[in-house]
């Protein structure tokens, strides 16, 4: 923990104990943090598709939007996600955006999600939540060297199929 307290500090330009004249502990920066970013960036977790949009249009948006939301939660993403794996009173606050994501899913796709099955539905969504994530641009990019160009037009195609699959099936499950 005092190694992260003190990359913290170093990090912020300031000293570790001048970080507690402002914050309880860790667990409160950590928490105060990721409340400032949800704020600070609520139009990425909040955003909805252009009215009127076809399918098409909705994928773009919401591949741009995710591009842009990796950019700003990569600095400190990982780092607050493993703090709350033994910090549970922070862990609500990582959950919230999550479930900010996955109800973005569902306003970009809700046309498509409207004609499906309840468990067609909620697993055509953890596909497409999962598609646009963090770690696969890393992997994307780091593994595969992809371009953040290349790693758009992937998530394009990927997520069009992922639509695309469902366009034929019935609205409930065969009897």
């Amino acid at each position: 923990e005092t190694a992260t307290t003190e990359m913290l500090a170093s990090e912020a330009g300031s000293s570790t104990s001048s970080l507690f004249r402002y914050f309880e502990g860790l667990d409160d920066l950590y928490r105060q943090l990721a409340e400032h970013f949800h704020v600070q960036h609520a139009e990425l977790f909040d955003a909805s598709p252009s009215p009127g949009s076809d399918r098409t249009d909705r994928i773009a948006e919401f591949v741009e939007l995710r591009l842009r939301l990796a950019a700003v939660v990569a600095p400190w993403g990982r780092r607050v996600d493993a703090y709350a794996l033994t910090h549970p009173e922070v862990a609500p606050v990582t959950m919230d955006l999550r479930q900010r994501t996955a109800r973005q899913v569902d306003r970009f796709f809700a046309p498509e999600f409207d004609r499906l099955a309840p468990d067609a539905c909620a697993a055509l969504a953890a596909a497409i939540a999962a598609t646009p994530s963090a770690s696969v641009i890393r992997t994307m990019r780091d593994v595969h060297e992809r371009s953040p160009q290349q790693i758009a037009r992937s998530w394009t195609s990927t997520l069009a199929l992922l639509l695309a699959v469902h366009d034929d099936r019935p609205s409930s499950p065969p009897e």
